[in-house]
């Protein structure tokens, strides 16, 4: 029998790739200014997906309001992001191992 979690996701963007955000989603300058979310349209860590980045302003202000409910299997994901921290890089918001 499979379980799944009901988890907040994206629809309608696809984050497959840091470029798919515009410049100014990665712009900080410490790393407080970076937040780690789960990719658009897929199932976070906790649902066998993995997770991105972006700057804590564009996720409140264009990211935030797309949320809506999916359903993921409740299988943690073993990808790299998964264990990684948001981090303030060369004034950019990226994903540190």
């Amino acid at each position: 029998v499979a379980a799944f979690l009901l988890i907040k996701n994206w629809n309608q963007i696809n984050l497959e790739t840091y470029s798919d955000f515009p410049k100014e989603a990665y712009l900080c300058k410490v790393d407080g200014d970076c937040v780690k979310m789960t990719l658009l349209n897929r199932c976070g860590c906790t649902g066998g997906g993995k997770d991105t980045v972006a700057n804590n302003e564009y996720y409140e202000n264009y990211i935030k309001g797309q949320l809506s409910d999916i359903y993921c299997p409740a299988v943690m994901s073993n990808h790299w992001t998964c264990k990684a921290s948001p981090k303030c890089v060369n004034n950019n918001c990226r994903l540190v191992k």
